[in-house]
C-alpha cells in the first residue's frame, strides 16, 4: 500500500509540472542558445546570454548559425534563423511549445539530433568511414551497415518525424554495436520508444545501458530514466543517475539551467519520501536556478 501511494505522488507531482499555468507577470528566460545572439536593450544591440531575462515583447537579433530558445512558465519559444524576432507568449509565436519532462527531453534531444546528423553527413563527405572501413577489413556488416550508420540512418529518419522508422535503426545498431556506440544506440531507441509511448520497453533498454557520465546526451538519459522510473516508483533509479549528472556537472546551472532546474526538481521528487528535509533544500534550489519557471512555481509551493 505505501508503494502504491508513493507512486501516486509522484504520478501527481510529475503531472503538476506538465500542466501549463498563468504566465501573467512572469519573466521570459533564455534558456539556451548557440551562435550569437542579441537582445535590443535602450536602442542598443547587446549580447543575450543564457539565463537573462528577456522582456514582454522584447527584440532579438540571431545572425546565421545561431538558435535561440526563451521560456515562460511551460512555453517554449525556438528560433534557429539568422533575423530579428519579437518575443511574444500570446499564442503567436515562432515555433512550438512543450510541457514538462516530455517538453524539455523533446527541445534537448531535437537539439542533440540535429547536431550529430550534421556532424555524420560532413564525416561522409570527408570519407572517414571509408578509412575506418580500409583499417578494418575484417569486419562484415549485414546490409553493409556498420552501426554507426546505422545510427546515422535513425538520426535522419527522426527528424524527418519517422519516430517508429528511426526506432527500427537504432535497434539495428544496438544489436550489433558495443562500448560506447551501443550505449549511444540503446538511448536512441528507448527515447524513440518512449515518443511512441512504450514506456515499459524504454525501461528494458535503458537499465541495459552503462553510459559515461561525459557522453553528450548524458543530461538527456538521466532525465529519461528518471521521468521513467519516478513514475514507475523507482525512487532509488531516479536518484542515482539524477545525482550523477549534478555531480558530474556542477556548471550545467549556468550552461542551461531549465535543465539542471529540472533535473535538481526530481531528485527532490525521488527523495521526498524519504528525506523531506533534503528534498525541500532541493525543491528551494530548484526554484532558484529559473525562477520564472512553472517548475519554479512548483518548487516554491513544495520547498515551503
Amino acid at each position: 500500500m505505501v508503494k502504491m501511494r508513493s507512486r501516486a505522488a509522484f504520478l501527481a507531482a510529475l503531472l503538476f509540472v506538465s500542466v501549463s499555468v498563468s504566465v501573467v507577470g512572469q519573466t521570459a528566460l533564455a534558456a539556451y542558445l548557440e551562435g550569437t545572439v542579441e537582445i535590443q536593450q535602450g536602442g542598443r544591440w547587446q549580447p543575450l546570454r543564457i539565463g537573462d531575462p528577456v522582456p514582454a515583447r522584447g527584440r532579438v537579433r540571431l545572425e546565421s548559425g545561431a538558435y535561440l530558445e526563451v521560456v515562460l512558465g511551460t512555453v517554449t519559444r525556438r528560433y534557429a534563423d539568422p533575423g530579428e524576432y519579437t518575443i511574444v507568449f500570446d499564442g503567436a509565436g515562432d515555433s512550438s511549445s512543450g510541457e514538462g519532462v516530455r517538453g524539455l527531453l523533446e527541445s534537448r534531444v531535437r537539439r542533440l539530433v540535429t547536431t550529430e546528423a550534421n556532424q555524420n553527413r560532413e564525416t561522409v563527405v570527408a570519407g572517414v568511414r571509408a578509412s575506418e572501413a580500409a583499417l578494418a577489413p575484417e569486419i562484415s556488416w549485414v546490409g553493409a551497415e556498420s552501426p554507426g550508420e546505422l545510427i546515422a540512418q535513425g538520426l535522419e529518419a527522426f527528424n524527418a518525424g519517422e519516430i517508429e522508422e528511426a526506432s527500427f535503426y537504432f535497434e539495428d545498431a544496438w544489436d550489433f554495436a558495443d562500448g560506447a556506440e551501443r550505449d549511444q544506440a540503446g538511448f536512441y531507441l528507448a527515447y524513440s520508444l518512449y515518443l511512441l509511448d512504450e514506456e515499459d520497453d524504454a525501461w528494458d533498454v535503458l537499465t541495459d545501458l552503462e553510459p559515461s557520465p561525459d557522453v553528450p546526451w548524458y543530461p538527456d538519459y538521466a532525465l529519461l530514466v528518471a521521468e521513467i522510473s519516478l513514475a514507475g516508483g523507482d525512487a532509488a533509479s531516479g536518484e542515482r543517475v539524477l545525482r550523477t549528472l549534478l555531480e558530474r556537472r556542477p556548471a550545467l546551472s549556468r550552461e542551461d539551467p531549465v535543465t539542471a532546474q529540472m533535473a535538481t526538481f526530481l531528485l527532490g521528487l525521488a527523495v521526498e519520501g524519504s528525506r523531506p528535509a533534503e528534498a525541500r533544500r532541493l525543491f528551494q534550489e530548484a526554484a532558484g536556478i529559473a525562477p520564472a519557471t512553472a517548475v519554479a512555481e512548483q518548487a516554491r509551493a513544495r520547498g515551503r
